[in-house]
């Protein structure tokens, strides 16, 4: 909310509790805050759902995201959705049936950037991609170590983790 707001975007917030984290940095900003269950429709309404050009249901509630933007979407027939699906299957069939709608994951976003943590690398840069990222990561390559001199094409394998010396299968990480 706060990065649509300095990007110039007129931003409405929805939330459930007046006493939520994000509602006091929404009025800091002078966004408009409808108090509510984001699922009902007389509270989508007072958003100004039927006028905005996208909505974003990130609640910790992958029914409550879901049913947010079926009636976001009778409301309002070309709004874009994004919304918080932890749960794949579900992401991708909604993708698939509720036109002009993406579906992300927070954990899906954040685990390659904690696995680059881990492992000690710097991560420049995390890219979507459906409903997986791509990592960039700042990768230091050791004298005499098994890296040094070799192309990447010469130690990348397909399926495994990417990670030296690792090479565990997909599935085993």
């Amino acid at each position: 909310m706060g990065q649509l707001h300095d990007l110039g975007v007129s931003v409405a917030c929805v939330d459930k509790s007046e006493n939520a984290a994000g509602v006091a940095m929404a009025r800091r900003l002078g966004l408009r805050v409808v108090i509510g269950e984001t699922h009902r429709e007389d509270i989508l309404r007072a958003a100004g759902v039927s006028t905005c050009q996208a909505l974003v249901s990130v609640t910790n509630s992958d029914s409550v995201n879901l049913e947010t933007a079926l009636h976001a979407r009778a409301l309002a027939s070309d709004i874009r959705i994004v919304l918080r699906l932890g749960d794949d299957d579900l992401a991708g069939r909604v993708q698939r049936s509720v036109g002009n709608t993406i579906s992300r994951s927070v954990s899906y976003l954040a685990a390659p950037s904690f696995a680059a943590a881990m492992l000690e690398h710097q991560v420049l840069r995390t890219i979507p991609v459906g409903r997986h990222v791509l990592l960039i990561a700042d990768l230091g390559v050791s004298a005499g170590s098994g890296l040094d001199g070799r192309a990447v094409e010469a130690v990348h394998q397909t399926g495994l983790c990417g990670c030296w010396p690792c090479s565990r299968p997909a599935a085993a990480r």
